[in-house]
């Protein structure tokens, strides 16, 4: 349970980080492209 909270209480984060990573990589293909 404590596992769960830790996990979901960070998940907005992790998946900003990730998204942000995203669209990094995809704007530098697109200029390269």
């Amino acid at each position: 349970m404590f596992l769960f909270l830790l996990t979901s209480s960070s998940h907005r984060r992790i998946i900003s980080v990730f998204l942000g990573s995203q669209k990094l990589i995809w704007s530098g293909i697109d200029g390269i492209g």
